[in-house]
């Protein structure tokens, strides 16, 4: 802890920028997925072969209320892994949601992509082309938790390696879709850790925005590990901010209480997500 309270005990200054409250509708296509990663906290357990009943993913009709309801700033879509539906349903239901909201789409993550990818073996940047035209703005940063692969193998096994998650994020921006990128910190990440995640990330050109996320244990295999302290977060922050003064910087406004958010604004934080609805 010693080491990481080097980056708080800097004067508290006003911030850089102003802080901008963003309004999502969360859109869970599925909550069932074969992958068993140690901390996901809403994935039922769905095995890609032998017999399981399944529920099939949530229909256009059912999210087309909510999307043209209310306004949005953003739209998040996410799902679990499974092979009831194909790859087709999935653009056909980002191109029903555009039609229906002029709010950005941040669809899916690379997780999403390399299974279908080697489940129906459609090409990588096609199947990013295609959320693109559906509507799609950006892709989720899903997959880049901690791009540290000694980590990720204990912990999530059958999830990208770092480099396959770095490619398929350099080939969506190439497809026009935005860079973003993610943290999971948890009690006890370490500055090594810390920063070769970044030095990772540095090879995304163009990085545009940073998701910090807090690790959320009580209904994932991993309830025994404590949640971040306050200190550990804005650690993150001020390492993030130091070497990328210009990128967004992004949080849940659900897991912080005022005075956190205040903290973690002046040390660097500028975007924070309201959930206004979910669905799924």
């Amino acid at each position: 802890m010693d080491t990481l309270l080097r980056y708080v005990v800097e004067p508290l200054l006003p911030p850089a920028r102003p802080l901008n409250m963003v309004r999502v509708l969360r859109i869970t296509t599925t909550r069932q997925c074969w992958m068993q990663c140690a901390f996901c906290d809403f994935s039922q357990y769905a095995p890609l072969v032998g017999h399981h009943t399944a529920s099939p993913a949530i229909s256009p009709d059912h999210i087309q209320q909510a999307v043209s309801a209310a306004s949005y700033d953003l739209i998040k879509v996410r799902g679990g892994l499974t092979v009831w539906e194909p790859w087709s349903y999935f653009v056909q239901l980002v191109r029903h949601i555009s039609s229906q909201s002029r709010a950005p789409i941040q669809a899916f993550s690379a997780v999403e992509l390399m299974h279908f990818h080697r489940v129906e073996k459609i090409p990588l940047r096609d199947m990013l082309d295609e959320l693109r035209w559906a509507g799609a703005t950006s892709l989720g940063p899903g997959g880049g938790e901690l791009l540290v692969d000694e980590w990720r193998e204990t912990v999530a096994a059958h999830r990208l390696r770092s480099a396959e998650w770095l490619s398929i994020q350099q080939l969506a921006m190439e497809s026009g879709l935005q860079s973003r990128a993610m943290l999971l910190v948890f009690h006890g990440i370490t500055p090594e850790l810390i920063q070769s995640h970044l030095h990772a990330l540095q090879a995304i050109r163009d990085l545009s925005v940073i998701e910090i996320k807090p690790l959320r244990t009580a209904s994932s295999p991993m309830a025994y590990w404590d949640p971040p302290h306050l200190l550990e977060l804005l650690a993150v922050v001020q390492a993030i901010r130091t070497q990328w003064p210009h990128v967004d910087i992004v949080m849940n406004r659900t897991l912080l209480s005022e005075d956190a958010l205040t903290l973690l604004h002046h040390h660097g934080v500028n975007h924070v997500y309201i959930t206004a609805k979910e669905i799924g």
